[in-house]
């Protein structure tokens, strides 16, 4: 997929404005769309999913039906009970409640009635039967925004596994805005880094991750992992070999841990 000096500037004298944005990537992984608050992110991914028209410039490969899933998409969720909210029908027709019912069970809702009402649900269960919504929509191409948040980790990882089956199918693109790119790093995910607006790096996640300015844009070295990498290096360097090597950036607590145990002997 290409970007071709991609621009959009929003409303007002203080406006912010995306782009011009030119950018080349692949179409068999999935986009992970990188930044600090204000960078664009949530802006890059509405046009990627169709939500708005460039000012100027064109994305060539995007398909016709691409769908754009927000950052808080359980805000939409006002119908009068779960079914509503999925198709539009308080009682939908024997076929139409097992069609619903199987999506419930793919984003791990099996066993939530569709007489419930959504409002009901936990943050964590309506943000599932948000990507639910999705499912059901039967769009190619997807453009998710922090879809991992409220999710607990059972959710995140239900998230992984229908991004990475949607991925190897080769159906459509994904594109993912986030802040937590260490979940998606089992996805072999292509990253572009945006800062005020415009791309500073695009690449292979681990590459993008490596390099110093990008480092210092997206905090690294202040994340737990990191810190704690740092802070026991100094201190442990004799142990068990010593730790020469640091955490994969943006690591966990618990990847540090497991480091530790294998390179250390530190229990």
């Amino acid at each position: 997929m290409i970007l071709r000096g991609v621009s959009y500037r929003h409303a007002g004298p203080a406006g912010f404005t995306l782009g011009p944005v030119d950018l080349e990537g692949p179409d068999d992984r999935p986009w992970l769309v990188l930044g600090p608050t204000g960078a664009g992110k949530t802006t890059l991914l509405r046009l990627l999913g169709g939500a708005l028209g460039p000012d100027a410039g064109a994305i060539e490969g995007r398909g016709d039906d691409a769908a754009y899933l927000p950052q808080l998409p359980e805000r939409a969720l006002a119908g009068r009970n779960l079914a509503e909210d999925l198709c539009g029908e308080v009682r939908p027709g024997s076929s139409r409640r097992s069609e619903l019912r199987r999506i419930l069970a793919l984003v791990g809702l099996d066993g939530v009635p569709l007489s419930r009402r959504s409002r009901l649900l936990s943050a964590g269960e309506r943000r599932r039967l948000a990507l639910g919504l999705l499912l059901l929509a039967g769009r190619s191409d997807w453009a998710l925004d922090e879809p991992e948040a409220a999710l607990d980790a059972v959710g995140t990882k239900r998230l992984l596994a229908i991004l990475g089956d949607r991925a190897r199918s080769g159906v459509g693109r994904i594109w993912v805005a986030t802040h937590r790119f260490e979940l998606y790093a089992s996805l072999a995910p292509w990253a572009v880094v945006l800062a005020s607006g415009r791309p500073v790096a695009a690449g292979p996640l681990a590459g993008v991750l490596g390099q110093p300015d990008v480092e210092a844009l997206l905090s690294l070295e202040e994340r737990p992992s990191q810190k704690l990498w740092i802070s026991l290096r100094g201190r442990l360097g004799g142990v068990g070999g010593g730790l020469p090597d640091p955490p994969p950036k943006g690591g966990r607590i618990a990847q540090v841990h497991a480091l530790l145990s294998d390179r250390a002997g530190v229990a």
